[in-house]
């Protein structure tokens, strides 16, 4: 919530204007008519209920304001897509045995209903629950490229916080020790110099790889 002051107007109007289209005058998740309730974050409205519900998954996930009591910005009027988009989208693929519960029903029914479809994301189109594993795999190999960034590297690769070393530059440096017998310091320091300016090459393609697909995190 967090109220102070009071909204324009204007976005009162708006808001009443959104609750005025039937699909919108019912709870999201549980069908309840008259919500008092919204998620900005998610654009729905909602009964108090499952207002509760969706105030307990964190505000990253649900952000819980009441229509009548809370201060609404233009801003947050604008965010309220309406019911129906957000099923678009978050119920694009519920399966058979899914059913989404009714204003009657139990409240650990639609608490199971409502963290299937936020937290598990259960209920998205195939093509989305792709999408959605690709930026979890873009977002774990930026980490890694962080974590291995923060631990610093050495001349012979990228040293771990259990102070093994690791990595392409690392493991041809050792294999090269163990199989060859005819080496001196000028090779050595050869060496060295190459595959120092062969990981500045590297790193230097990685961090444009990153800038191109997310520009916020160089």
């Amino acid at each position: 919530g967090g109220g102070g002051g009071s909204s324009s107007m204007t976005e009162i109007v708006n808001i009443k204007r959104l609750l005025a289209i039937p699909a919108n005058n019912m709870c999201c998740e549980c069908g309840r008519l008259d919500p008092e309730w919204a998620s900005v974050k998610l654009g729905i409205f909602l009964c108090l209920q499952c207002s509760s519900i969706h105030r307990s998954l964190g505000s990253h996930v649900s952000q819980v304001r009441s229509i009548y009591l809370d201060t609404w910005s233009q801003d947050q009027v604008l965010a309220m897509k309406g019911n129906v988009h957000s099923k678009l989208y978050w119920e694009a693929n519920v399966p058979p045995g899914a059913k989404q519960p009714s204003p009657s029903d139990p409240a650990l029914l639609k608490e199971r209903w409502i963290r299937s479809k936020y937290i598990e994301k259960q209920f998205i189109s195939e093509e989305e629950k792709k999408r959605e594993s690709e930026r979890v795999r873009v977002e774990s190999l930026r980490e890694d490229s962080q974590t291995n960034l923060i631990d610093g590297d050495d001349k012979e690769g990228v040293r771990f916080r259990d102070g093994e070393r690791k990595g392409p530059f690392y493991s041809h440096h050792h294999h090269h020790h163990q199989h060859s017998s005819r080496s001196n310091e000028q090779n050595d320091h050869e060496r060295l110099d190459e595959e120092d300016e062969g990981r500045r090459v590297v790193l230097g393609k990685k961090r444009a790889w990153w800038q191109k697909i997310c520009p916020c995190c160089c």
